[in-house]
């Protein structure tokens, strides 16, 4: 038997010895910069900042056709006054500023030891000042008619907004209010000139209010943007009706909606025929009011006046878009920069 020969014996290959990667250092992220901790605020110069100034709002309501805001007037009140874009100052009723008894603030001039040592003895200045006052007195008599009312400083209060040390006129306001009824009876006419630095907005129904904030308007454009007439500053614009165009002024103190002289009766289509209201003084003559609604639509600018009421008196008074023409519309007054905006609101939310 043959035996096979014996495999030659294979020594196992050495070992790799696997020697480790060195491991990639890692450096930490850099630590944001600390920021300084806010210092606290005292109370005391908190107190001392001023407030941003933020916008007045006051209620307003219609009482037979026209603005009228409920006035405390010095904590007594309130009294109806009207709203007039077109006053150049604040008035109130003589009757009420006796009944009320307002008096002019007294002049620095006029106060007790004015121009005095302290002791009561006139200083030379003060006997200088009194020749001169004497002289002023005799001029002043001698144009007693050209003599300038003294203004009041009133503080007016509506709600919970008060306007302090307001330059009032006192004055027979009866021209104002001659035709509003006695439910309409108003005892002052508020001036927006008041506020001429301010943006002044008149809000009509359903939002009816004035809300007095700081700004101005742009640049008018002819179309929401208007200039006010620069030497009555009211708001004239134009007003088309059928084929046609006719200037009028917006006056929001003005009763009912539009007002335009009689010879329109005859002029305009007419949704039915005209009611008269009564009379009244046009020129020292008395005429008769007539009102009646349009058949059809007009145009204030580029706002459209559904079927609006028209009013004819006389029968020379300009035509005048009053406060019922402007339901659904805002307007502010940019007095300072003799512009007016006209803004359509939107319709109430339903419930």
């Amino acid at each position: 038997e043959q035996t096979a020969p014996p495999k030659p014996e294979q020594a196992a290959p050495p070992p790799v010895e696997q020697t480790a990667l060195p491991k990639p250092e890692q450096t930490a992220a850099p630590k944001p910069a600390e920021q300084p901790a806010a210092k606290p605020v005292s109370a005391a110069r908190r107190l001392a900042e001023p407030e941003k100034p933020g916008p007045i709002v006051l209620p307003m309501e219609l009482v037979s056709g026209r603005p009228v805001i409920r006035l405390m007037v010095n904590g007594k009140g309130p009294y109806a006054f009207l709203v007039s874009t077109g006053a150049q100052t604040t008035m109130i009723d003589q009757k009420l500023a006796v009944e009320l008894a307002l008096k002019p603030p007294v002049p620095e001039k006029d106060k007790p030891n004015a121009g005095s040592n302290g002791n009561g003895t006139a200083t030379p200045n003060a006997k200088e000042n009194a020749n001169g006052n004497a002289k002023e007195n005799k001029e002043a008599k001698d144009n007693k008619d050209k003599k300038p009312v003294p203004l009041l400083e009133l503080d007016l209060e509506a709600g919970t907004t008060k306007l302090a040390k307001v330059p009032v006129l006192a004055t027979d306001i009866t021209a104002f209010v001659a035709e509003a009824g006695l439910a309409g009876r108003s005892r002052g006419v508020l001036s927006l000139s008041a506020w001429k630095d301010h943006l002044v907005t008149i809000s009509f129904p359903p939002k009816f209010k004035v809300t007095i904030e700081p700004g101005t308007l742009p640049e008018p454009n002819g179309e929401d943007v208007f200039p006010l007439d620069p030497e009555s500053g009211e708001l004239r614009l134009s007003v088309k009706v059928a084929d046609q165009s006719i200037a009028c002024r917006v006056e929001p103190l003005a009763p009912g909606g539009l007002q335009m002289p009689e010879e329109y009766l005859k002029r305009l289509l007419l949704d039915g025929p005209p009611i008269e209201l009564g009379t009244t003084t046009v020129a020292n003559q008395s005429v008769t009011i007539r009102e009646a609604r349009l058949a059809y639509s007009a145009m204030l600018a580029s706002f459209e006046l559904v079927n609006p009421v028209v009013r004819f008196v006389g029968a020379g008074d300009s035509p005048t878009a009053g406060s019922q023409a402007l339901v659904g519309l805002s307007i502010s007054y940019d007095l300072a920069n003799n512009r007016a905006r006209i803004v359509r609101l939107p319709p109430p939310e339903k419930k």
